[in-house]
């Protein structure tokens, strides 16, 4: 059989990464909705009640990986929206919010500006949205944060202007060419290759990487290496065991072949940390997850996710509206929701 420059080769995965189970067809024949990358791609399912990991078989082999992001949205900017009052207000709201949960000072931060902040409550979207925004980090000015697959850099920017020191790296060399263009210290290629000095950094925090990673446990065990004592790793990734999934099942965004490798619930990401000999391990669902709403119903009516600019009014108000009620969901199932969030811990005796 010829292969051609564009076609990705596999390899055999038929067993969990997470805990060895040998893995059992979930989907079949599935193909990229995103960027038309060539190939059909199944999906097996650990049976393991305590693991329950998502996982492709067969995998792209490493060299060939890179085929799957040539036009990946991190090559570029998003455009800013226009500054009207309304924005202005909430950028207000948004600032006291952040001062009273996380003690980040972003400009006036008054009780005022505070108790404003406390109208975020009323939403859990956007306070889930503005939490993923500072990673769940609490203040530490000069602290030393890494971001593993930092893209085009935009939220390293952010974490600089709230006073940490910051750097990056990523694997795509047009994401870090953009991100330098801001200033930034971002490196090239993966972070085994960085050979960072032990006990490095304060924090380590990546956002919707580790499912794209081909060895995900390899990735956590060098975190923990150069993570200082008491420092932490924050990893943000979608939940396969979520709301959205029941509902829209191999149309459901976060499934993402071929680039998603691993597909975690709450389980099978927080053993993994486990295994890397992190401590203290959190890993929960959040609703942040109106825009994962929305493209999965865009790819169960059409069969692929589109430019999302010239979405309608209504389909937004449909999509927060979903969001509100898997937050209600939520309440009564707390791994109903699209993201995960699993947070570690590098003990001070360690």
């Amino acid at each position: 059989m010829t292969i051609t420059n564009n076609q990705i080769r596999t390899r055999p995965n038929p067993d969990c990464h997470v805990c060895n189970t040998r893995g059992e067809p979930l989907y079949q024949c599935l193909r990229d909705r995103l960027f038309d990358v060539l190939g059909e791609w199944d999906l097996k399912k650990c049976p393991n009640p305590q693991c329950g990991l998502v996982w492709l078989d067969p995998m792209p082999i490493e060299e060939d990986i890179g085929k799957a992001y040539r036009i990946y949205y991190t090559h570029k900017d998003n455009s800013l929206p226009p500054t009207t009052l309304l924005r202005l207000a909430y950028r207000r709201v948004k600032a006291g919010y952040l001062a009273g949960k996380y003690g980040y000072q972003l400009g006036n931060t008054s009780q005022l500006v505070r108790l404003l902040g406390k109208m975020l409550y009323l939403h859990p979207g956007r306070r889930a949205s503005l939490d993923a925004s500072v990673f769940y980090l609490a203040a530490q000015p000069g602290g030393q944060l890494l971001e593993v697959g930092c893209g085009n850099g935009a939220t390293l920017l952010g974490m600089q202007e709230l006073g940490w020191n910051v750097e990056g790296v990523d694997f795509d060399i047009n994401s870090v060419r953009n991100a330098r263009s801001k200033g930034l210290t971002v490196h090239h290629g993966d972070l085994m290759g960085q050979q960072y000095q032990d006990n490095t950094f304060d924090a380590i925090v990546m956002s919707h990487v580790i499912e794209h990673v081909p060895d995900p446990l390899r990735l956590f065990q060098e975190c923990y290496r150069i993570i200082k004592r008491g420092g932490q790793l924050v990893v943000l990734t979608p939940n396969v065991k979520s709301f959205g999934h029941w509902i829209y099942g191999a149309d459901w965004r976060g499934l993402e072949p071929p680039r998603h490798l691993h597909i975690f619930n709450s389980s099978s990401l927080s053993r993994l940390a486990l295994q890397a000999k992190f401590d203290d391990v959190s890993c929960q669902s959040s609703v942040r997850s109106w825009k994962i709403f929305l493209e999965s119903h865009i790819c169960s009516r059409d069969g692929k996710v589109h430019d999302l600019k010239h979405y309608s009014v209504m389909m937004r108000i449909w999509a927060e509206t979903m969001e509100l009620l898997e937050g209600c969901i939520k309440v009564f199932f707390i791994s109903a929701g699209e993201e995960l969030k699993l947070v570690g811990k590098k003990n001070v005796c360690n």
